[in-house]
């Protein structure tokens, strides 16, 4: 079975849709970690959870040992579906690492999951490295449905080549019964902390803007301005790394929706990865 269900007949009310997949499109931890952040704010169930073994080679991303009270147990890569309840929206949340294997049948199998819970719009989480300081706010970038873009100022990407599964799902989830967009932060590319709290919190203020929910993001807005002080001081006694600063923030326009000039740091990234 692929989908092992906990709750399937859940009432869950006029549910809109948060993917975030660990890996490849999750710089700074960036998605992951705004979806932590919802389980972490609002009350929460699992729903279900994808298998493993249709989807991921297991000679890649081994499995776990581990012991719990005294008894040895393995803990197997996880691609969980939770309800988070949030007072004004129940959320369907999808997070996990991001599959190695036949991703067209895990596509079909999200999009069969997210139909049989009712779901009426999808936003996918996603973030990059790039040519960014981290002294500007983090741009997003979008990609999908296109009204949503221009309906919430965010920057379209042309991007063309090669892509992960939050491009593939991207691409196979929008319908015109159900709008699906992808929303990429561009993390700092210096960054040496796994966990990037700024990009975080821009992708979490953009998703509240976007399904109309007021999500409270203020201990991640302290978080990041904490973050953001640290890596100052860091900067202070180092020459080079202060010159890259100011030749970043120079090409890095403010332009008037708090983002700077960057619509083609997205291609110019994937392209180098791809």
């Amino acid at each position: 079975m692929t989908v092992v269900w906990q709750h399937r007949d859940k009432e869950l009310a006029e549910p809109a849709a948060v993917l975030a997949f660990a890996g490849w499109g999750d710089a700074g931890r960036s998605a992951t970690g705004a979806v932590r952040h919802l389980h972490e704010s609002y009350p929460s169930e699992m729903l279900a959870e994808i298998a493993p073994d249709e989807f991921f080679d297991f000679t890649v991303r081994r499995p776990i040992t581990y012991l719990d009270e005294g008894k040895r147990k393995i803990r197997w890569p996880e691609i969980q579906i939770h309800a988070v309840h949030h007072p004004e929206r129940d959320l369907v949340v999808v997070v996990g690492e991001e599959p190695h294997l036949r991703w067209r049948f895990f596509t079909d199998t999200v999009a069969d999951l997210l139909g049989e819970l009712g779901v009426r719009q999808v936003v996918l989480l996603g973030a990059f490295l790039g040519e960014v300081p981290h002294t500007r706010p983090t741009p997003i970038f979008g990609a999908g449905n296109l009204a949503l873009i221009e309906a919430h100022a965010l920057h379209a990407t042309n991007y063309q080549g090669p892509t992960g599964i939050v491009g593939v799902l991207t691409a196979s989830l929008d319908k015109p019964s159900r709008p699906a967009a992808a929303l990429w932060g561009a993390v700092p590319h210096y960054l040496e902390n796994p966990d990037y709290p700024g990009g975080a919190y821009a992708l979490l203020s953009k998703l509240s803007e976007i399904l109309g929910l007021a999500i409270n993001t203020s201990d991640l807005a302290a978080r990041s301005l904490e973050f953001r002080i640290a890596l100052d001081r860091e900067f202070e006694g180092e020459t080079e790394l202060a010159a890259h600063l100011r030749k970043l923030e120079a090409a890095y326009p403010i332009d008037e929706h708090g983002q700077g000039s960057l619509v083609d740091e997205i291609e110019r990234f994937l392209q180098e990865r791809g």
